[in-house]
């Protein structure tokens, strides 16, 4: 229901009364945009829906992923409507993590006004969303929220696309997507 309000289960009265049957939503029903995050790669079947699944299962891991509107997209459609690609689904469930989105491509500007913090894997990634309007102080490299780079230029701390590698390639992106997850979680306050 749109506009702060909730109407009341029961039976509402007609005209002037029906303003005592409306009660605020609660503040802690209310989504923090704060909390709102598109993490971002190319083709939407590798890197963000691993940073997707993983963000979300550390985030349950601490019991606070209710606090989270997490998504992710590509910045080009070749893979539109599929699952992750087979590397990424067999690193994932290696690991414990269930990488739950098709890939779909970025809705601008839709994407900037209902996400927070829109999270790109590499700096043409970062490029392509700023081109394509998004908030350059809402737009950061994923490992910058690595503590371990937290001086490292940004040529330094991109997620390498696995796709035209092999497996180790996968394994190498979880630990990089890991560890930038559990720092993104430190910073947000969890």
């Amino acid at each position: 229901m749109g506009g702060g309000v909730r109407a009341d289960p029961a039976p509402q009265p007609a005209g002037d009364d029906i303003l005592n049957h409306i009660s605020p939503i609660p503040h802690s029903t209310v989504p923090d945009p704060k909390s709102s995050i598109l993490f971002v790669c190319l083709g939407n079947i590798c890197r963000s829906p691993l940073a997707e699944g993983i963000f979300l299962h550390a985030a349950r891991q601490r019991s606070v992923a209710d606090r989270f509107t997490v998504d992710s997209c590509g910045t080009g459609g070749w893979h539109v409507g599929e699952r992750p690609d087979k590397r990424a689904r067999a690193v994932a469930k290696k690991n414990g993590v269930e990488l739950p989105s098709l890939a779909r491509t970025l809705d601008a500007p839709r994407d900037f006004e209902r996400f927070h913090w829109i999270i790109p894997m590499d700096r043409q990634n970062k490029a392509d969303l700023l081109d394509a309007g998004a908030p350059k102080d809402r737009t950061r490299l994923f490992r910058s929220f690595d503590p371990a780079l937290a001086s490292a230029p940004e040529s330094d701390i991109e997620v390498p696309d696995p796709y035209w590698g092999g497996d180790d390639g996968f394994d190498q992106v979880f630990r990089m997507i890991s560890d930038a997850c559990e720092g993104m979680l430190a910073e947000l306050g969890t």
